[in-house]
């Protein structure tokens, strides 16, 4: 019997908290650094896509949440 193993790389990230362009960039700079491409990513805990300053102003939270 062969065995084809191949690696599989993936990522886990939590907690973005709004960071989402800070975590991309890191994840590209991984893929660059090792020459390994990610398959997938698995994305835990708050996420808060908000792509501008309008966005924090429709978000229900904290005051010390608003960055």
């Amino acid at each position: 019997m062969l065995n084809n193993y191949q690696d599989i790389f993936f990522a886990v990230v939590g907690d973005v908290h709004g960071y989402l362009y800070t975590i991309i960039g890191l994840l590209q700079q991984w893929e660059n650094d090792s020459h390994q491409q990610l398959k997938f990513i698995l994305q835990v805990g708050d996420f808060e896509p908000h792509r501008h300053e309008t966005d924090l102003a429709t978000m229900d939270a904290p005051t010390k949440y608003l960055q």
